[in-house]
């Protein structure tokens, strides 16, 4: 795949883990949305965290453009999305 910079490609990499992470959830396929994600635990192991306190484990905004480069994630990724489809990470 040709990404739009170095950064993108290795947070996209990071997706799911602990940690900043990006990824697409393509299931409206005419209109998919990026996100930038922080996750304070590895995915799946939310479940098994207990705190005394109320803590967030993973934080995610909708992102339109790179934030290290600028591209238009649309069109730069409209032929590869499914390669960054990771719905199953949103926050629920």
């Amino acid at each position: 795949m040709k990404w739009c910079c170095a950064q993108f490609e290795f947070y996209v990499q990071r997706a799911g883990e602990r940690g900043i992470g990006v990824f697409a959830d393509a299931s409206d396929e005419s209109r998919p949305a990026f996100f930038v994600q922080f996750r304070a635990v590895d995915y799946g192991v939310e479940a098994s965290v207990t705190c005394a306190a109320p803590v967030s484990m993973m934080v995610e905004v909708g992102i339109l453009r790179c934030p290290w480069c600028g591209a238009d994630l649309q069109k730069w990724y409209r032929k590869r999305i499914g390669d960054l489809n990771k719905p199953h990470l949103r926050v629920q």
